[in-house]
């Protein structure tokens, strides 16, 4: 598959919503297994290890999308800013309690090997999944995540 045309972005900064959400595994304390994406700080899922050790969560959304930030609530008023930048696997903690987790940005869809589309100069990461990965295995209570980007408009491609 070949690109031949451009990228465009859509609105930028606005809010993206999940469609989808898979968990490490949950407390049992916790207000939902949602409540981290509900907008509503006052929620939280309380995520904990798998049998590997590591506490994740991944959150698909609706299309691909240039992601340029990714806030985590872990309690009022703390929180972890994480910049997605192109050219980087990780999307850095740039703000707030950062631990040494990693925050990837990346998409299983149509941009899946395209990582460096035209993106009118805006720093961020093509991609329809977040994953948050703590290969320590702490408990994490998540309030709420915030992301934020652009929606992709025409990219053209040859078959051939």
């Amino acid at each position: 598959m070949q690109r031949l045309g451009a990228t465009d972005l859509g609105p930028c900064g606005v809010q993206i919503h999940p469609v989808s959400l898979e968990l490490s595994g949950t407390d049992g304390e916790s207000s939902t297994t949602t409540a981290l994406i509900d907008g509503d700080t006052r929620t939280k899922t309380g995520i904990i290890a798998d049998k590997t050790g590591h506490a994740w969560f991944r959150l698909t959304l609706k299309q691909d999308y240039c992601i340029d930030r990714v806030v985590i609530y872990w309690k009022s008023p703390d929180y972890s800013e994480h910049q997605c930048e192109k050219d980087t696997r990780n999307c850095g903690c740039s703000e707030g309690s950062c631990w040494g987790e990693s925050l990837q940005v990346y998409s299983d869809g149509l941009h899946s090997n395209t990582t460096s589309l035209v993106t009118q100069g805006r720093q961020c990461k093509i991609g329809d999944t977040v994953f948050f990965d703590d290969q320590r295995g702490f408990k994490h209570d998540v309030y709420e995540i915030i992301i934020t980007g652009c929606a992709l408009g025409g990219v053209y491609y040859s078959f051939t």
